[in-house]
Formats: structure tokens, sequence, C-alpha cells
């Protein structure tokens, strides 16, 4: 899996007095806050994580997301790996008509409590509970991207957003249909 999960040294702490953090640098329904690059099982609000030796990355490791999350883990080596590595996938990932980030549209953000995830016009809250909404109007839609994730999209036009609107609400006819 590309990955948006790095890890840190050289940041000595009681839980870490080798100073090695894995840090999540953007999943979205990833880390609250990093761990300690060290094996165990780790409580963050709702979720529970694991970070154990991989079996598939000789001397890595293996992250065990919470099974609620959108992966359900990955395996990674423990040397740092310069940004081109990731190129191809990366490319692929935000290109691709086959990968889901070009398919469907998704926000996601995690906070202490738990994450928020649109993905289409589905809101999804997931903390010790879990609620999901469909936004069902434009305004609504809009309205959660700025309350929730803060993202007013000021600079989007109105006919901007129409279009934008017209593509969600028919894909999701379209993935309602196909789930009937």
């Amino acid at each position: 899996m590309d990955s948006a999960i790095g890890h840190s040294s050289g940041l000595p702490a009681p839980e870490a007095p080798h100073g090695r953090w894995l840090v999540d640098l953007g999943m979205g329904d990833g880390l609250h806050e990093p761990l300690p690059l060290a094996e165990g099982t780790y409580r963050q609000g709702p979720f529970t994580y694991g970070l154990r030796p991989s079996r598939a990355e000789a001397g890595g490791w293996r992250f065990d997301h919470d099974p609620r999350g959108g992966f359900l883990g990955m395996d990674f080596r423990s040397e740092a790996a310069e940004m081109s590595a990731f190129a191809a996938q990366h490319e692929h990932l935000s290109t691709s008509p086959e990968s889901g980030f070009v398919r469907t549209a998704t926000v996601q953000r995690r906070d202490a409590e738990g994450t928020d995830v649109v993905r289409g016009l589905v809101l999804t809250r997931t903390a010790e509970a879990e609620t999901r909404t469909v936004l069902e109007h434009e305004r609504d839609y809009f309205a959660a991207l700025a309350d929730v994730f803060g993202l007013t999209l000021d600079d989007v036009t109105a006919a901007e957003r129409a279009a934008l609107w017209r593509r969600l609400a028919d894909s999701h006819e379209r993935w309602v249909s196909g789930r009937a």
C-alpha cells in the first residue's frame, strides 16, 4: 500500500526512550498522535492500533489499523524512503480511472475522539458509536465541508459548485441503484 505513514527518530520520551515514532502523515482516518515505534497495542480515542514485526518486510513493521478504519493495515520497512519511491503509486492513485481516489470524492479528518469521512454524499462520524448521514441537498453537502472539515471553498464559483454537486448526485444515484 502507498503509505502516508512515516517514522521519525531522535525524539526520546518515556514511552519511546529510543526516540523512534510512527507518524501519520495524512491518512485521514489513521493515527491522531504519533505511536512509539515499538511492538504493542495502542488506544487512541475509540480506536485500537497494533504494531508488530512484519512478516512481509524483513526487519520492518506491521501496522494493524482499527477494524473500523479505511484499511486493514500495512507493512513497512524500517529504513527511510525517498519521496521518489512513492511517485509511481501516487500517480496511479491520483489519476487512474480504476483508483478509488479518482472514482469517489472523499474528505477525511481525524480528531482525538474519532473520524469524520465524507465519501460521495455519505457523511460518517466514527467515534464510540458510528453515525451515517446522506447529504441529500447541495446546501447540506457544502455546509458539511465547511462546518466539519473547515473547507469553505470560498474561491469556488456558484457554477462550479453546481457542477460538482450534479456529478456527486449522479454518482450517488448510480451507487444506490447498484446496491439495490
